[in-house]
């Protein structure tokens, strides 16, 4: 598996991605993709704005948005969405959608996949999402391990491996 830039252009977050070997399209791509041809197309469109404008850039990975913890990975959209007071709430109350990701820093976060979570219980008992909250998770280890070793370095808004490759092998 590979860590590959998904977008650098907000001027707060550089957004990475998974992408397995062989693959055509990046775990992120796969998961909008997916669920933009489901129901909750309203749901799919506000988490997109959610990244781009509020995360990527007016706030930063600030910790409000990911407080949906997932042992080592977090899922967007947030549980309880307080946005900052001169901002308009974007609602996602009940909504089923699933974006697992790994908040590195302020600037620098990492999306998974995800799907739709239907399932009072857990992430890991639902059928729609258990695989990529398992693959979210471990991708999470392998890197907050990496970067503890040395092995991925952190300068602002990038994540590189000790090369100064930005695609990195997970």
């Amino acid at each position: 598996m590979f860590v590959e830039v998904f977008s650098e252009e907000g001027s707060k977050v550089t957004f990475y991605t998974i992408r397995k070997e062989g693959a055509e399209f990046s775990e992120t791509e796969i998961f909008f993709r997916k669920v933009y041809e489901s129901d909750y197309k309203e749901d799919v469109q506000k988490l997109a704005h959610l990244l781009s404008n509020q995360i990527a850039n007016k706030y930063g990975a600030h910790e409000k948005y990911f407080n949906r913890h997932e042992r080592l990975a977090t899922a967007l959209p947030p549980k309880k969405y307080n946005p900052f007071k001169k901002e308009k709430a974007i609602s996602f109350a009940h909504s089923p959608l699933r974006l697992y990701t790994l908040k590195v820093s302020e600037s620098v976060v990492v999306l998974f996949n995800g799907g739709l979570k239907f399932t009072k219980g857990s992430a890991q008992e639902d059928s729609n999402v258990s695989i990529h909250f398992h693959e979210a998770n471990e991708c999470s280890r392998k890197i907050l391990e990496a970067i503890k070793e040395g092995m991925i370095c952190l300068s602002h808004k990038t994540m590189v491996d000790f090369q100064g490759n930005k695609t990195i092998i997970i």
